[in-house]
């Protein structure tokens, strides 16, 4: 079984259409979803492929995303604002060591190897599913290369010190 994990606010813009549609050309895939519903998914759960579990604390969140074979971070790019995004998914799931498949920061994505860049259609979604479905070997070097980068370079304890050198230039100037 393949598993995907999103966790978070469940709402359209987030491509769970295209990945409910992909899915089901996906032999032995599944997707697990958790978290607050925005708008009406009856669509999206009239995929067999398709699990609701309901609100999760963070802390069950982020265990089930540890569990996932890979994590979709998808944006609808015709909102302006989810073209600047980088959502905290891409550093949770680089800290769970787990493999994304995403249409957004793409040089952080690409820089690290964590993951597949997709765009924001119907058949790059398929394909990335199809191929993270069909090399583990891939996946788990991938997930690799997101831990590693998560320990070296993407966490709260350095990017903590960034951040107040920036604001500490800020107030100087």
């Amino acid at each position: 079984m393949f598993t995907l994990v999103y966790a978070g606010i469940i709402c359209y813009d987030r491509g769970l259409l295209l990945l409910a549609h992909a899915i089901r050309e996906v032999k032995g895939a599944r997707l697990i979803l958790a978290g607050r519903i925005m708008q009406d998914i009856r669509q999206l759960l009239q995929n067999p492929n398709i699990q609701y579990i309901g609100m999760l604390e963070y802390s069950k969140a982020l265990e089930l995303q540890g569990m996932a074979d890979a994590i979709p971070i998808l944006y609808d790019p015709k909102i302006q604002i989810n073209r600047v995004a980088n959502p905290n998914k891409l550093f949770e799931a680089m800290m769970l060591g787990v493999p994304v498949i995403t249409n957004v920061c793409k040089e952080i994505v690409e820089e690290t190897g964590c993951g597949l860049v997709v765009e924001y259609n119907y058949k790059s979604v398929k394909r990335a599913l199809q191929y993270l479905a069909s090399h583990p070997e891939v996946r788990k070097k991938m997930g690799a290369n997101g831990r590693k980068a998560f320990e070296e370079k993407y966490n709260w304890n350095l990017m903590e010190e960034k951040l107040l050198r920036l604001c500490q230039r800020l107030l100087n100037s």
